[in-house]
């Protein structure tokens, strides 16, 4: 009861955010003694599916998706509230390109099961920043590290790192060096490549602080492929 309680509270915390980037959770209600969430309708496809069926993308276009789930993940932040589920099932992609992440802040439940950690960790732990893996609480700066592997994704057609397990996985991102997106993308700028870089250092305070800060330098970047110009990192 108090895991349903608490899932509850956390959906309530993020449905005070009003932002088309965010899904609402509109209420949590039981049909014969089985809870479940009630949230706004997102049309379209979960990222996941979207990559495994057409990835890699474009420059233009990851960017554009990347900044699309940005928007929503800071408005989240604005209002200092984690998502701490930043993943490629976790956001879903309407018809005309742009992304809308979902189960916000949901992640504050966990702690008070004894079983939600362990069914959410196989899900999870591609997309985990190292710091979260090794028990520290999912931060803003962690959801920036799960943008920075979606971004990977989208450009590369595969995730950053491969492991059969998700203890593997956790090490992996903890211990390999971080990929360079032009290995696999040699169209990807190298600038891009650096946002990346940056987006996925082990190191907390490396790493950009907030989604605002990813999505400024994005936004740079957009503009100058619109453009034709060329930046330097």
């Amino acid at each position: 009861l108090d895991f349903i309680e608490a899932v509850s509270v956390a959906a309530q915390r993020a449905a005070a955010v009003d932002h088309p980037g965010v899904e609402r959770i509109t209420g949590l209600e039981h049909d014969a003694g089985r809870p479940y969430l009630v949230g706004q309708f997102s049309p379209g496809i979960t990222l996941g599916e979207r990559i495994r069926k057409l990835a890699p993308f474009s420059v233009p276009v990851a960017v554009g998706t990347a900044i699309s789930i940005l928007e929503g993940l800071d408005a989240l932040h604005r209002v200092g509230i984690v998502h701490g589920d930043v993943s490629a099932d976790n956001v879903v992609i309407a018809i005309d390109g742009s992304a809308r992440i979902q189960l916000s802040a949901i992640w504050e439940a966990y702690s008070r099961s004894s079983t939600a950690g362990a069914v959410v960790l196989p899900s999870m732990a591609p997309f985990l920043a190292p710091e979260v893996s090794a028990g520290a609480a999912p931060s803003q700066g962690s959801d920036v590290y799960s943008v920075g592997v979606l971004l990977f994704e989208l450009l590369c057609g595969r995730p950053p790192y491969a492991a059969d397990s998700a203890l593997a996985m956790a090490m992996k991102h903890a211990t390999s060096p971080t990929p360079s997106v032009k290995g696999f993308n040699a169209s990807s700028p190298i600038v891009l490549d650096e946002i990346v870089k940056k987006a996925m250092h082990k190191e907390p305070g490396a790493r950009y602080r907030s989604a605002g800060t990813m999505l400024a330098d994005l936004r740079v970047l957009q503009d100058a492929l619109r453009f034709g110009r060329t930046l330097t990192w």
